[in-house]
């Protein structure tokens, strides 16, 4: 990965044509290996829809109930959402009967250390927020090869290849 993103860089300064290159990276795209979790947060006592389950969440924050679902359950002390990773690349819309804030938050396997995303939606009682995980990385085999994505996401950025969905 590191030694074809090289390539294009070199072979884009010298004009030339680097569509196979591109196309092999593009190629190697594999999940990046993270937990990813949905925080709900209300002042006050709230019933949401989350991508057709209903949650409910206490005066105290913390999610009392979710329906029968395959793509959601409680995590970390029951504040937060657990998305299954077989509902990563879907639309997740959630709607509450109360104020409320929504954002995702993440954290590699077997990491302590968690990140939240800089998406954080608020909508009033009634309106809607969404959002998407598209986190990817590039590998050769099944693991990530962060280094080697590092260098491929700068090498197609050289070239206007959209490249979001490989930046943390």
């Amino acid at each position: 990965i590191k030694e074809t993103s090289l390539a294009i860089i070199a072979l884009e300064y010298t004009g030339k044509n680097t569509d196979n290159e591109q196309d092999y990276l593009l190629s190697k795209k594999r999940s990046a290996g993270l937990e990813w979790y949905l925080e709900i947060d209300s002042n006050e006592e709230t019933q949401c829809e989350v991508s057709g389950t209903t949650v409910s969440i206490g005066e105290d924050k913390k999610i009392n109930s979710v329906s029968s679902n395959s793509c959601f359950s409680k995590a970390f002390g029951n504040y937060w959402l657990r998305i299954a990773d077989n509902c990563l690349n879907k639309n997740i819309t959630v709607s509450c009967n109360k104020g409320f804030l929504s954002t995702l938050v993440y954290k590699k396997s077997g990491s302590n250390t968690w990140h939240i995303t800089s998406d954080i939606q608020a909508a009033s009682a009634s309106g809607k927020t969404q959002h998407k995980i598209n986190s990817y990385c590039l590998s050769t085999t099944t693991t990530c090869d962060y280094e080697g994505t590092l260098w491929a996401a700068l090498a197609l950025q050289k070239v206007d290849n959209s490249i979001p969905e490989f930046l943390p």
